[in-house]
């Protein structure tokens, strides 16, 4: 290319040439690499008061920068000399390459490229971010920029790529403890979900600070912490025993475990399986029985028999039916409704059809196809494993509905929260879902064919 064509490009040029440079660097890797003085000092703070200032590398024509290596201080001086970087995110490699660059452009106050880097990122996130993030480059960027799991800007860009993948499909050896603690904290302090409930939660947590002492450990938690749909299976006392020899890094698990919700497990595993572990604080345990009591109590005061009568479509006990002369999904609310307590509610598809939805709504006209009610005044989940509000869909965690399938509503008006169960399985509260209003109503969805049965559990 001839030169005086591209200023970005002249200047890309003579990055690290031995004609034109009067500087040389030494990097920690004992690579020397080029520079020169009146660019990196108009370009940088850092440079200006090192090359310039009082300091003793200021008479001198080689200057060490014992925390950078060569390949990071080349991007460094692309930044410098070109305003930019032509170094597209491609792979994990490139990926690490930026992590490195950023740490360095904190040590060497380079906001701008710091800004860039960012941006980068993020971009990288919204298009494919499981392809393009990893528990392992969380780990990584941890350990250079937060190494006391503070939070960061760049480790928050990667802490939202990885809350985007399902936990519990991640091999316990991708997080290091820090990047773990990190991400656990990022989602809670957000209200993002990333297990499907908070046992799965503390049971992963668990595990991955067994599998750091041993695998002999992590198969022994592994036995007494079973899968959630296995925590009706008893655990012998011999094999509790067995976890006494077992020295967890208890000072790190309690840190994480400070933000996993208990309150939202099942007081009977509470009791039967966490418990007896004894790796949960006192504290944390006894917090989570005051709060299961005190809910309890007031379930007794407040306490109502919830009889369902549907305003059509009333088949008999408790029965709800689609005709075949419908045209989209049919909607029945009950009658009577919910304005305070903790309800539960059982839903049993007798009969699914090709769109099932079971969930509450609110005051409207929900049953009008054309209205906007239909769409903004329901929260329900779906035969797909989808809940949705306000046309807004997202995958729930929940297997699909079949035949006999037992859906349970859980309905807190104290906090106003809903979750699901599915045959027994509880998930956790959609977080998201922040607008239920002081009543509702219980409310089932269908098409052709499709039967439900509705118990109360209350």
């Amino acid at each position: 290319m001839t030169r005086g064509s591209s200023l970005e490009d002249d200047f890309r040029a003579i990055i690290d040439d031995h004609t034109l440079s009067d500087l040389r660097i030494k990097c920690s890797d004992k690579v020397i690499i080029r520079g020169c003085r009146i660019i990196l000092a108009a370009r940088s703070d850092y440079f200006n008061s090192l090359l310039y200032g009082k300091m003793r590398e200021a008479g001198q024509d080689e200057i060490e920068l014992p925390k950078i290596d060569s390949k990071t201080m080349r991007i460094i001086l692309e930044y410098i000399y070109t305003g930019g970087l032509d170094n597209p995110i491609e792979s994990t490699s490139a990926l690490n390459d930026l992590i490195e660059a950023y740490s360095a452009a904190e040590y060497l106050q380079l906001q701008g490229l710091k800004n860039d880097i960012l941006l980068d990122f993020q971009e990288a996130t919204n298009k494919a971010p499981e392809e393009t993030f990893s528990p392992e480059l969380l780990s990584s960027a941890i350990e250079k920029l937060s190494p006391t799991a503070d939070p960061n800007p760049l480790t928050d860009v990667l802490a939202e790529g990885v809350s985007k993948m399902r936990l519990e499909g991640i091999p316990f050896e991708k997080f290091s403890t820090l990047a773990l603690m990190y991400l656990v904290r990022y989602c809670k302090e957000r209200d993002k979900p990333l297990a499907k409930n908070q046992y799965n939660l503390f049971r992963y947590i668990t595990l991955h600070t067994a599998s750091k002492v041993s695998q002999e450990a992590l198969e022994r938690f592994e036995y007494c912490l079973p899968p959630l749909e296995k925590t009706n299976v008893s655990v012998y006392p011999e094999r509790l025993e067995d976890l006494k020899s077992v020295q967890l890094e208890n000072t790190e698990l309690h840190r994480i475990l400070e933000h996993v919700d208990f309150t939202s497990i099942n007081g009977k595993i509470l009791v039967d399986i966490i418990e007896p572990l004894e790796v949960v604080p006192y504290k944390i345990l006894l917090g989570a029985y005051r709060h299961k009591a005190k809910n309890e109590v007031v379930l007794e005061e407040k306490k109502v028999l919830m009889e369902f009568t549907w305003d059509r479509n009333f088949c008999g006990p408790n029965l709800v039916s689609a005709s075949s002369d419908i045209r989209y999904n049919e909607r029945v609310r009950a009658i009577q409704p919910i304005e305070s307590g903790i309800h539960n509610w059982d839903v049993i598809i007798e009969a699914p059809s090709t769109s099932d939805w079971v969930g509450v709504c609110g005051e409207g006209d929900v049953i009008n196809f054309s209205c906007d009610d239909y769409n903004s005044k329901v929260w329900i989940l779906g035969s797909t494993g989808h809940v949705s509000n306000n046309a807004q869909q997202r995958p729930y965690g929940t297997p699909p509905f079949g035949r006999n399938t037992k859906v349970t509503v859980h309905l807190n008006m104290y906090d106003r929260s809903l979750a699901f169960s599915v045959n027994d399985v509880r998930y956790q509260s959609v977080l998201e879902w922040k607008n239920l209003p002081s009543k509702v109503y219980p409310l089932v969805s269908m098409r052709h064919n499709g039967r439900f049965r509705i118990h109360s559990n209350n």
